[in-house]
């Protein structure tokens, strides 16, 4: 299906019509933003896939599962709380530095100047970052949310993102989450033990990507198992933290691999599917808006303020 007709129908629940000008603006970024899997980088123990395959045609807006149910709020509740953002970007990023010049996958480095130009706006703008974990929370009616809540996260674990994306969050007081391949620790490009207890003290969450990032829809049952839990059991004893929240490997999963997710204890997972996270649809199937090298920001902003003025009408209408 033309990735043109994919977003249409993945996103008539996030984002209603809009006038023509508006809506090829917003079809045009997602389109952009629809970039490779996990990839690059020169791990050579990493294994590493092109485009994503997104077995994914129940990880709709509104898809609910027997064996997961939609998240429910303070406000379905009936409680009294004010009711969080419904719909939230989850923006999802790889290495923070310029591609050497043997990067397999060079989209998946962002030039830092960019990503402070992202940052830069996001913050003007009137957003705020949450980690995932506060993201589930505030939609259990848990937690709260800033009125513009944004999820920052960096997959497989790259020590770039210590270096350069780090600084400029912790002058925000910003958290954000990073997927971590256990293995990358062990990679030359990768976070250190030390730099992610860095993080963690400073609020950042620490989701699971699986120990070796393989694709999960290809693995047997035994490999699917160690992968899943395996990887929370390292995360825990290496950090002290306890991984609640799971990434799929260069976003490939299908229905055996999400009940294994649930099977394993996780309350929700991270896809590769274009589009916002909504507080109706399935947890472990969030959309994200991966940000790729060649990204026209133009388009990337658009999009976001386009999501923003979404929740602002809806709040002036409440």
């Amino acid at each position: 299906m033309p990735l043109f007709d994919r977003f249409r129908r993945a996103s008539a629940r996030s984002l209603s019509p809009q006038p023509r000008t508006l809506a090829l603006v917003a079809v045009a970024a997602l389109c952009a933003l629809a970039t490779p899997g996990c990839g690059g980088g020169n791990g050579a123990s990493r294994e590493r896939f092109g485009r994503t395959r997104h077995a994914g045609r129940h990880a709709v807006f509104g898809g609910h599962h027997r064996h997961r149910p939609h998240i429910r709020s303070s406000r379905d509740r009936g409680g009294a709380t004010a009711p969080s953002p419904a719909r939230v970007p989850l923006l999802g990023f790889h290495e923070v530095r310029d591609p050497p010049p043997s990067a397999r996958y060079p989209a998946l480095y962002l030039d830092p100047a960019k990503f402070a130009m992202i940052i830069d706006w996001l913050r003007r703008h009137g957003f705020r970052a949450v980690t995932v974990a506060r993201l589930v929370a505030a939609w259990r009616g848990r937690a709260q949310l800033p009125a513009r809540p944004i999820v920052l996260t960096f997959d497989d674990g790259y020590a770039s993102v210590y270096r350069n994306a780090f600084p400029l969050l912790g002058r925000l007081r910003w958290p954000a989450v990073v997927n971590l391949e256990v293995a990358a620790l062990h990679s030359p490009d990768g976070l250190r033990p030390r730099q992610v207890r860095r993080l963690v003290a400073a609020g950042w969450e620490i989701a699971s990507h699986t120990l070796t990032h393989p694709d999960l829809t290809r693995t047997g049952t035994a490999q699917l198992e160690r992968e899943l839990r395996g990887s929370r059991r390292a995360i825990a004893r290496l950090f002290g933290v306890r991984a609640t929240d799971f990434c799929y490997p260069a976003g490939r999963f299908d229905r055996g691999v999400e009940r294994a997710v649930a099977r394993a204890g996780y309350q929700a997972a991270e896809t590769e599917l274009p589009g916002l996270a909504t507080r109706r649809s399935d947890p472990l199937a969030l959309r994200r808006i991966m940000v790729a090298r060649d990204e026209p920001l133009p388009s990337l902003f658009a999009l976001l303020s386009h999501a923003a003025g979404r929740r602002a009408h809806r709040a002036r209408r409440a």
